[in-house]
Parts: C-alpha cells; sequence; structure tokens
C-alpha cells in the first residue's frame, strides 16, 4: 500500500493499471486512486472538488470539451466496452442549483433531451436522485436522463447517459431495461463534498 499516498497522475505512467482512463493523460488528473472503488470503477474528484463518483476503467473524459467556470463544470466521458459497444456520458454541475428549485432543474433537463421525461424520484443519504429514461430511438439511441439534488449545500447535477441501439423499439426498450441498475448504481455512487475548492 506504499502508493496509496500518490495521486495517480504523478505516477510513472508504467505503474498505472493498464486501462484507458489512467493511460489517458488527461482524464488521470481527476482519479484520485488506482485502488478501485468496486470492479471496473476508479475513484474521480471533479475538478471544482464538488464531488466524486466511480469512473469506468475505460472511460476517457474529452478534453476539448471540458468547461470549468464560475459556478460550472461540465464534460463528455465515451466508455468504450468490448465489440465496439459502449455508451456516453454527458455531466454537468451546477454549483448555484437550490433545494426546492428541482422542478425547474428537471424541466431545463427534459428541455435538452427534446422529449418529455418521466422522472422517478430516488431519496438518498444528502442527496435526492431522478431519473427518466429517454427513448428517442429515432436516432438509434436510447438511454437515461439524471439530475442529482445536493441536500446539504447548493449543488445539482445533471447527466445524460447514452447508448447506441439499432434493433427494434422492443429490443431497445429490454436493453433500456436491462441497464438500469447499473446506471442507477453509477449514479448512486455520487457523493457531493462539503465545500468545493475556491475558483482558480
Amino acid at each position: 500500500m506504499g502508493n496509496a499516498t500518490t495521486h495517480p497522475a504523478e505516477m510513472d505512467p508504467e505503474d498505472l493499471p493498464d486501462v484507458k482512463a489512467f493511460q489517458d493523460e488527461f482524464t488521470r488528473e481527476f482519479l484520485e486512486s488506482t485502488e478501485e472503488t468496486r470492479p471496473g470503477f476508479y475513484p474521480f474528484l471533479s475538478g471544482k472538488g464538488a464531488y466524486t463518483m466511480d469512473f469506468p476503467a475505460n472511460g476517457l473524459i474529452d478534453e476539448r470539451g471540458y468547461s470549468n467556470s464560475q459556478g460550472f463544470e461540465g464534460y463528455l466521458v465515451g466508455v468504450e466496452e468490448e465489440e465496439n459497444k459502449g455508451y456516453l456520458l454527458n455531466v454537468s454541475y451546477y454549483s448555484y442549483n437550490r433545494i426546492g428549485k428541482e422542478k425547474r432543474n428537471l424541466e431545463q433537463l427534459e428541455e435538452r433531451s427534446g422529449e418529455q421525461l418521466e422522472f422517478e424520484k430516488i431519496e438518498l443519504d444528502g442527496r435526492t436522485l431522478y431519473i427518466a429514461p429517454l427513448d428517442n430511438n429515432e436516432y438509434g439511441e436510447i438511454g437515461y436522463a439524471g439530475y442529482l439534488q445536493n441536500l446539504s449545500n447548493s449543488g445539482g447535477i445533471q447527466i445524460f447517459y447514452k447508448l447506441a441501439c439499432s434493433g427494434s423499439d422492443k429490443e431497445c426498450q429490454e436493453k433500456l431495461e436491462q441497464e438500469k441498475p447499473s446506471v442507477v448504481a453509477w449514479m448512486k455512487s455520487i457523493h457531493f463534498e462539503k465545500k468545493e475548492k475556491e475558483s482558480e
């Protein structure tokens, strides 16, 4: 356990796990440790220090699309799995989102999705998760929209989880149902920190 104190960004690339997330210099900066949080995931800390989450081993953060400005942090994560399968995560953190304004944030998420969303509410420790299926199958895309509200401070996260589906509507619907437990488990892995870092 001698390595536990060394941040992955400062380690010799030879000593890092042989997975995409660590082989990519930009993505690596967000990873807190080479110890898995659960199989296939590593601990991630947002650039603002606002929240932690499980980060997929085969995920890459698009450096060009990364944004960290006053009150906002957003990025795309492309995750490749076996046989050209994979999914895309679009994560947007808003530090000013207050409790009691969830309805407005869910409407905003719905506007961004371009479809009507039926949200399921999941109460978690210190945060509330809202999740809805996305079935805009005309583009060959399915997935989930999620919104996580911090209950102990202001701060909220909008999430899109999208994957390709070229099958029939019925097949895609079944695929969406199968994905749900892992998507919910991943969204539940997001925990808000007590205080975000002061803006650089």
